[in-house]
């Protein structure tokens, strides 16, 4: 039933599509011409926002004026065909003069003129390059404006990016949350599909022009991800030409070689723009110790001893093509490898103050391999009468595969009997979406309305085969074995508004999404049903004050579907003192986020956001002692109610012309309620993280940096405590070639070889300690080399499926 559906979806789009060609070509011309572009700076390409334009019919004194956007663009509509000369200027200084021939409708591309530093009389105005900009609902870091980002990954630069920090093991969090969805160039991408930690690491910040940080996302985004989204925006080229870099780096100890680059190509109506990269990340011996104390007096210590070493490797290409002025056809292609290989050794013993109760040891060696593939196609299709009216039209296949499988060996010592083990468990995605979108501007009033319709099939095959030391064979136990398939419809449909005037912006708007899941086991009689409405509201308002400075209030309901990793019911038994599972009837979560926003930029950019947010039934994982079995047992629950009051700053500012320092902050005050044994317990307590940086350019190209970055000790979930950190990075990085060729160097906590990561859990009737060592200190080589041909704009739709409903 489900492939019929979706068969007639395709054939829908196909007939449309061909509806939407025909009207097309018989479309008339309507007597009116229009005259736009984009104006940019020629040495950082960065747009440039509230420049003076003038239109003057050739051999006319008579002008019409306008402004560029904040995206840099200008439009002049309703105008006579003939010619006309368009006029550029900067503070009242004419930049360019452009002859127009305007017998049609004519967008002269992107136009380049010089910005970063002009001489006006007598007077030198030099123009800092800005690294943070506001859009309404969304903060945007211009990583290639910072000089570190020559000889850091992606992941080193969110560190710095306003709203984002990361945990005490590297994993990247929004406003402290882990619920939130990554984009890439506006589209969801098979790349960072739980994956995202692995390829920001390897992942060269050369390669990406910006980060957006979308804190309320606006209703055209799917409700989900509780704390916002993640866009990466990479390079591409901005003219017919080509363009490239190319990068290769070393991390040690733990880390190894990386490699990792990208290429754009554009030639008339084709264009074309790709990223790709591979590293290997191996990480030498750390320890690691567990400690669990029941109520009973009985006490668990496991000593481990652990490496591993990864491979991984991710690729992705866009292609355009302007079939007309009015036309356009896009498609996106990305995959993605991973691999990694682990070796745990552990000691385990359980007893109390005068017994050995039972002790043995282990040795694990397993393997955790993901890959990932993305297919999209989406039609655009413009309006004469007003070219920012567009129909987008989507088309996108995503499937991803992953396998866990551990060997366990076992050597008993004391009263343990469990035999040897392998375990294995499958777990498969794929997913099909269609969308349509409608953008309608209004004078000052922008419409935006669209349906979607997602069809997901999940797939959990997991086994677990006992050593049969008779016929020295594993055999299959088919009590811990089962398959589970899990389909996920989800229908939505959106419609907002955006009204700007003068200093005024709003954006409101609501959607409704209709979720359907059905869940079964194989083996057994097991079900899982569910069917829901949730209705997503969504409001930001924006006011310009004087003197460069925006007050920004937003209001948002937000959703947490559970993926399919929180839903699948493999117990994970590597650990045979410690189980690990997911369950498969788990509701969504809501939220409420509230939020007042402060922004100025002048010679310096200061942005303060105060948020609270509000969460009901959240999901997350409850550990418990089963005293029959002696077995600390980790699932996944729907419960507690958490509470949030944050304030976020980040200010950059120019200390000389050679000097620049930045800061980014997040202070918040968590409240949680969980129910234990009937009781409700409540905690409560301050986080904070704060990253500071400097940089000084010497002459010649040399440049040095350092920074540091702390974060505070408390809680890490409903259960659970976890330490604090501080940590220094130091870097020099040099540019040849006329900044076509740069090398970098670095150093982190040169002082510490390792670092401690300390978590304390709380139960009714136990509590347990693991210490986990990581390496700390390390050393960084990279090389990048930038290169191209450049002579207009590669033309992308501006609407295309946005999957963003599932948690990281």
């Amino acid at each position: 039933m489900k492939s019929q559906t979706i068969g007639k979806g395709i054939y829908l789009i196909i007939l449309v599509l061909i509806l939407m060609l025909w009207n097309n070509s018989a479309h008339s011309q309507t007597g009116k011409v229009q005259i736009s572009g984009v104006v940019s700076d020629s040495a950082t390409k960065v747009p440039l926002e509230y420049l003076t334009i003038a239109v003057t019919p050739a051999g006319d004194t008579t002008a019409v004026f306008g402004l560029t956007k904040k995206n840099g663009a200008f439009s002049f509509s309703n105008l006579a065909p003939g010619k006309y000369v368009i006029k550029i200027q900067i503070q009242g200084v004419i930049q360019k003069l452009i002859p127009v021939n305007a017998a049609a409708d004519t967008d002269l591309g992107t136009v380049f003129v010089g910005n970063s530093v002009k001489t006006i009389g007598a007077v030198t105005v030099i123009s800092q390059r800005k690294l943070i900009k506001q859009q309404g609902d969304r903060i945007t870091y211009d990583i290639q404006n910072d000089p570190e980002s020559k000889g850091s990954s992606v992941l080193d630069m969110m560190r710095k990016v306003p709203f984002l920090s990361l945990d005490a093991e590297g994993n990247v969090l929004l406003k402290g949350s882990g619920s939130y969805m990554v984009l890439i160039n506006g589209k969801p991408s098979a790349l960072v599909v739980n994956n995202l930690k692995d390829i920001a690491q390897t992942m060269p910040a050369s390669t990406i022009k910006s980060i957006q940080v979308i804190t309320d996302p606006p209703s055209k985004y799917s409700a989900e991800g509780m704390a916002g989204i993640i866009n990466i925006i990479t390079i591409s080229p901005v003219t017919n030409g080509y363009q490239g870099s190319v990068n290769v780096s070393e991390k040690g100890p733990a880390g190894g070689p990386a490699a990792g680059g990208t290429f754009s190509f554009k030639k008339g109506k084709f264009g074309m723009s790709s990223i790709a990269g591979a590293a290997i990340n191996n990480v030498p011996q750390t320890t690691g110790t567990y400690n669990r104390v029941t109520s009973t007096g009985t006490t668990l210590s496991q000593q481990s001893l652990r490496s591993s070493d990864g491979r991984n490797a991710y690729g992705g290409l866009d292609l355009s093509y302007e079939l007309d002025s009015l036309n356009l056809l896009a498609a996106q292609f990305s995959l993605n490898g991973n691999k990694v290989n682990t070796n745990i050794n552990q000691r385990s013993v359980f007893f109390d103050k005068t017994t050995v109760f039972q002790q043995y040891a282990l040795d694990n060696n397993g393997e955790s391999k993901t890959n990932g593939l993305d297919v999209a196609v989406n039609y655009q299709r413009g309006f004469r009468n007003n070219k920012e009216r567009l129909l987008t039209l989507s088309y996108r296949y995503m499937k991803t595969n992953g396998s866990l499988f551990g060997d366990v060996r076992v050597a008993p010592m004391v009263n343990f009997t469990q035999p040897s083990f392998t375990q294995l468990n499958d777990e498969k995605l794929a997913e099909h979406t269609v969308q349509l979108d409608y953008v309608h501007p209004l004078k000052s009033v922008t419409l935006e309305a669209g349906v979607k319709g997602i069809f997901r099939e999940n797939n959990s095959d997991f086994q677990f085969r006992k050593f049969n030391s008779v016929s020295e064979m594993y055999e299959l136990d088919p009590l811990r074995s089962n398959v589970f398939d899990n389909n996920q419809n989800v229908l939505a449909a959106y419609n907002s508004y955006t009204y700007s005037f003068k200093k005024w912006f709003v954006k409101a708007g609501v959607r409704a999404e209709q979720t359907t899941i059905n869940g079964n086991f194989t083996n057994g009689t097991s079900s899982v049903k569910e069917n829901y409405l949730n209705v997503v509201p969504s409001v930001t308002v924006s006011y310009d004050l004087d003197d460069n400075q925006t007050l920004t209030a937003g209001f948002s309901n937000r959703i947490q579907r559970p993926s399919i990793a929180q839903l699948n019911p493999f117990v994970d038994r590597i650990n045979p003192d410690f189980e690990s599972t997911g369950n498969p009837k788990l509701r969504p979560v809501t939220s409420t986020s509230i939020k007042l926003d402060y922004f100025r930029s002048k010679k310096g950019t200061l942005n303060i956001t105060l948020n609270y947010l509000y969460f009901n039934a959240i999901i997350q994982r409850i550990l418990s002692y089963d005293t029959m079995t002696k077995v600390t047992q980790s699932r996944f629950e729907n419960q507690g109610k958490v509470r949030i009051k944050k304030i976020n700053v980040f200010a950059s500012y120019p200390l000389t012309k050679k000097m620049s320092f930045t800061f980014n902050s997040d202070l918040r005050h968590l409240t949680s309620y969980l129910v234990v044994s009937g009781k409700t317990v409540t905690t409560s307590g301050f986080l904070a993280f704060a990253n500071t940086s400097l940089s000084y350019a010497f002459n010649k190209g040399w440049r040095v940096n350092g920074s540091f970055t702390f974060s505070s000790s408390g809680l890490n979930t409903i259960q659970s405590t976890i330490n604090g950190y501080a940590a220094t990075v130091f870097g020099v990085n040099k540019n040849f070639l006329k900044n076509k060729l740069s090398f970098s160097a670095s150093v982190a906590n040169p002082f510490s070889k390792f670092r401690h990561i300390i978590e304390d859990v709380n139960g009714p009737d136990f509590s347990q300690t693991t210490d986990n060592q990581i390496f700390f200190r390390s050393f960084a080589t990279s090389l990048n080399y930038k290169f191209g041909k450049l002579k207009s704009k590669i033309k992308k739709n501006t609407k295309g499926i946005k999957n963003d409903d599932l948690v990281q």
